[in-house]
């Protein structure tokens, strides 16, 4: 079998090949979607009820990319992100959220130990 110089031979070779006839940008491969299991990790970190659907979309994107299903592995790839996103507010806000609760309930304490019961006898 003879190859001429111009034709891919490998998958590879055939993925990155741009038809030399076609003009300059219009055909490129296209890039499979990461799973981003980071953002799945960020969803079980900061806000845990996220994690299950995030790591079940996650650990899907290559089963639909085997499948050659791209369009359906990106829209899966996107809402793992989204939801790891998700998280990490809510994650960050539940925190502001306990530390403005624990000032305030401190400063209630501090307070009240000014006031007349500070003055009981203690035993």
């Amino acid at each position: 079998m003879n190859y001429s110089d111009d034709v891919p031979t490998t998958r590879i070779e055939q993925q990155q090949w741009i038809n030399p006839t076609a003009p300059s940008g219009h055909w490129k491969p296209r890039e499979a979607p990461k799973a981003n299991g980071g953002w799945a990790v960020t969803a079980l970190l900061f806000f845990w009820p996220l994690a299950f659907v995030a790591f079940s979309r996650a650990l899907s994107v290559p089963t639909l990319l085997a499948l050659g299903r791209v369009q359906e592995a990106q829209e899966a790839s996107d809402s793992v992100a989204r939801l790891g996103k998700i998280a990490l507010v809510c994650g960050i806000a539940v925190g502001v959220l306990v530390v403005v609760l624990q000032v305030v309930v401190l400063r209630d304490i501090a307070a009240a130990s000014d006031g007349p019961l500070n003055r009981l006898p203690r035993y």
